[in-house]
């Protein structure tokens, strides 16, 4: 499986496919340009998150990472550790506590506040737009 994939985008690691056109003439050196270059994505390297935290796979399965390294499978209910780690279940999506949370709506809030001259309702209304909450 291919994907079409610009040039700026090509990660070290990444195996892909150059192909090229061009128009032949009596000096080869000539013809050979970048401009009919195409890239063709075939496979990108499986990048596992590295900080310590609580993930959940694609499909629903949950993950944590522990400051040593190693993989807990708590889909399982058991936290057993998995031999393949959570590899099978990528792209994994770090679940952040409430605490985490609330910092950075408090911190928005308050940012807003100080920018509308203390209206609090105006700063609330754009905290909600921000983080798309409802009235």
């Amino acid at each position: 499986m291919s994907a079409p994939i610009k040039r700026e985008d090509i990660r070290t690691g990444d195996r892909v496919r150059l192909s090229f056109e061009f128009t032949a003439c009596s000096d080869y050196a000539q013809a050979a340009d970048d401009d009919g270059d195409t890239y063709e994505l075939i496979e990108r390297p499986v990048v596992l998150p590295t900080e310590p935290g609580v993930y959940a796979g694609r499909t629903g399965s949950i993950w944590v990472l522990k400051s040593t390294g190693e993989w807990l499978d708590f889909s399982l209910w058991s936290g057993a550790q998995s031999p393949l780690g959570p590899i099978l279940y990528l792209p994994l999506t770090r679940l952040r506590t409430e605490a985490e949370v609330a910092a950075e709506v408090l911190a928005v809030v308050d940012a807003g506040i100080r920018g509308t001259s203390g209206d609090w309702s105006l700063a609330i209304t754009r905290a909600r737009v921000e983080f798309g909450v409802g009235a």
